[in-house]
């Protein structure tokens, strides 16, 4: 979730070496529908968020070639409900909401309704530099 994408862009196109390549999740609007907040890149009703072809557009733009830009939206969905559902003990994978703050069960709860209902998609990209 690069809030700040065609500056992100171009400082990841600066840094790799020709032949190289980006490989990146984000988060990109749905639906246009009003989203449920917090989340994990805000708390208030602000958002960086653009549809997945103005990323691609941005991708290209920072003079990547673009492979690829998929959207995960279903996969992030089903792993989620995958982790809510597993029996409690054992070894606990190393978790989002470790990252989120004090916040962090309500950001990703919201960010998973936003998910489910197309307010927002996750989106895979893999981008490769020229030469």
């Amino acid at each position: 979730m690069f809030p700040i994408k065609a500056a992100a862009l171009a400082e990841a196109f600066r840094v790799l070496r020709p032949g190289g390549a980006l490989v990146a999740c984000d988060v990109v609007s749905g639906t246009g529908d009003a989203l449920h907040f917090p989340v994990p890149w805000g708390s208030e009703e602000m958002t960086h968020l653009v549809d997945i072809e103005t990323l691609g557009t941005l991708v290209g733009d920072a003079g990547f070639r673009l492979d690829s830009l998929k959207d995960e939206t279903r996969v992030t969905v089903d792993w989620w409900q995958a982790m809510k559902s597993r029996p409690p003990g054992g070894a606990k994978p190393l978790s989002p909401l470790v990252i989120f703050g004090a916040d962090a069960a309500r950001k990703v709860a919201n960010l998973m309704r936003n998910l489910a209902e197309d307010r927002v998609r996750e989106v895979v990209l893999i981008a490769v530099k020229p030469g």
